[in-house]
This record gives structure tokens, sequence and C-alpha cells, in this order.
């Protein structure tokens, strides 16, 4: 397929994900190789892509309005619908397994990976064409038209951990004298899986 590369995003295992018209091509940096080459991922045109690598999937985004997410072999997992335009930005949001976007429609929406389904939505009376945050920093920029916005996120709490599934049960574990095995949280998750938590540092 012929068609200009209209975003770009890099992971840190050395691989590329190219977005060209509906699909998207994986090239591996370090080989210079294609991986894979997936086509019509969406009915109209890509308009962003952005990786979430805590929870190994792909967030697509188009001018038909939805937000799609992929696992690592590119089967379908979600779709976020409310847009009423086509998608101008996605990108990651800074706290949680959260996306937020921007569309023609004036709007910006926050959308949960947890709840599937958008969790906020704010009315901005133009179109926002660009977004930009960093992971884990509480700053977010816009930019609409020749107007560069800059946001600070508020919080009651900062967020540990993200775990990445919903949490069903969660105990606090100590076995034998603590200089030789630390406390640990193990969580039982909704994907099947128990993880083990850092209460000190937020690591699994």
């Amino acid at each position: 397929e012929r068609a200009p590369v209209r975003s770009l995003a890099l992971t840190r295992t050395q691989r590329c994900y190219a977005v060209c018209g509906k699909g998207v091509a994986v090239i591996d940096l370090v080989k210079a190789t294609l991986l894979s080459y997936e086509k019509d991922l969406h009915n109209r045109k890509i308009t962003g892509i952005t990786l979430v690598e805590n929870l190994r999937c792909v967030a697509t985004s188009s001018r038909d309005g939805n937000i799609k997410i992929w696992d690592e072999n590119w089967n379908l997992q979600m779709v976020f619908v409310g847009h009423r335009g086509p998608v101008t930005a996605l990108v990651i949001y800074p706290h949680g397994p959260y996306l937020l976007s921007a569309s023609e429609d004036e709007t910006l929406r926050v959308w949960s990976l947890e709840l599937s389904d958008k969790v906020d939505e704010i009315h901005m009376g133009t179109t926002i064409t660009r977004l930009g945050t960093k992971i884990g920093e509480d700053s977010i920029f816009s930019c609409a038209n020749q107007r560069l916005d800059l946001w600070t996120i508020k919080h009651l709490y900062k967020q540990h951990t993200s775990v990445g599934y919903t949490v069903m049960v969660l105990k606090a574990s100590t076995i034998g004298p603590a200089s030789l095995f630390p406390m640990r949280a193990a969580c039982s998750c909704a994907d099947g899986t128990a993880r083990l938590v850092s209460p000190h540092t937020g690591d699994i």
C-alpha cells in the first residue's frame, strides 16, 4: 500500500509502529526488518497510535471517530465509541491505565482501559490537533490552531502502581523474618493471574 506515514510510536524493545493509511507497519529497528503489516484496522484513515507497554497493547484512533485497543497479536480487545467526529490526537494519560483523546467534535475525553468506558469529558470550544503527556508527570499540553494550552492535573491521591487489571482480592503477605522476606501485597486479578506488589516501591 502506497501512502505517507502519518504517525509513529516507538517501544523500549526498539520496535517502531508506523501508521500508513488504514494500516500499521511494525518494524524492528535493530535488524531493520519489517515484522508485520496489518491492513484495514479501521474503516477510515488512522489518525493516531500509542503503546500501552505495561498492558502489552496498542491503541489506534481514526477518522471514523473510534479508538480501538489491540493485543500483541492484533486481536481486537475493545472499542471506545463516543466522539462525534474524527479523532485528531491520542496519547496515554499520565496516571493509570487511561487514554486521552481529542476530536473534531471539540472535546477532550479520558477513557479507562480497566473499565472499558469513558470516565471524563471536557468541551473545549475548538478542535485540538496535538496532545502531549509524560508518564508519571502532572502536566498535559494541547495545541489548537495558534493556541497552546498547558494543563496541570490535580489529585486527591497519587497512584502507587498500575496493575493493569481489576484487582478482585488484595491481601498483605509476610512469610518468616522481615529481614529475609519483605512484606508483599498479593493481588488476585480479573485476568486470572496473581501478582505480588512491593508496598514500598510499587514494583510488581
